[in-house]
């Protein structure tokens, strides 16, 4: 399994988020000049008056910019911080079980994780799968020898790397849980 490959799949994933968020930002700073001085985007003289000035478009401007700013932040947070979970702390042997959960709107996967020297096979964790290989439909209801990143701020599963891949887990509250 390329670790490397593995984490520029991860960054081309949190890329496309970054330029979603940066679009709504756009979107914002257009709506800024609408309110400003719209015939800077083109618009006609005659047609200026429905624009500048206007405060629905400074509104706009400042909903769109301050939201697209913080989803940026926030949404890139994680990503990074897998990326230094997988750099810097040490990974702990485990067996992974892959399951799934359809719904009419949506499928889920999880990973249910138990120790390697553990014989009576019960799960100490569930972990919401958030970023997976392809080949992770072939391995549902499949057991694996996995290596297992703990966030050390949470003490939680974070990245599960397996012969297939590596398994990014979601980020916040009920994502991961430990199992009774």
């Amino acid at each position: 399994m390329d670790q490397k490959r593995e984490l520029s799949r991860l960054n081309r994933h949190s890329s496309i988020v970054g330029f979603a968020s940066l679009a709504v930002v756009l979107f914002g700073f257009i709506s800024l000049l609408l309110y400003l001085n719209p015939t800077i985007i083109g618009v006609s003289s005659e047609n200026v008056v429905a624009y500048q000035g206007n405060w629905i478009w400074l509104c706009v401007s400042m909903i769109f910019m301050l939201f697209g700013l913080a989803f940026f932040l926030i949404a890139g947070w994680w990503p990074r911080r897998l990326k230094w979970i997988v750099r810097s702390q040490k990974a702990k042997p485990m067996r992974l079980y892959l399951d799934i959960k359809e719904d009419s709107d949506i499928t889920s996967y999880y990973a249910l994780l138990h120790s390697s020297d553990e014989t009576s096979g019960k799960s100490e964790w569930r972990a919401s799968i958030w970023l997976k290989p392809a080949s992770v439909k072939d391995d549902v209801g499949k057991q694996f020898d996995a290596q297992v990143y703990f966030d050390p701020r949470s003490g939680k599963p974070a990245i599960i790397e397996y012969e297939k891949g590596i398994l990014w887990i979601m980020a916040g509250a009920g994502s991961v849980m430990k199992l009774p």
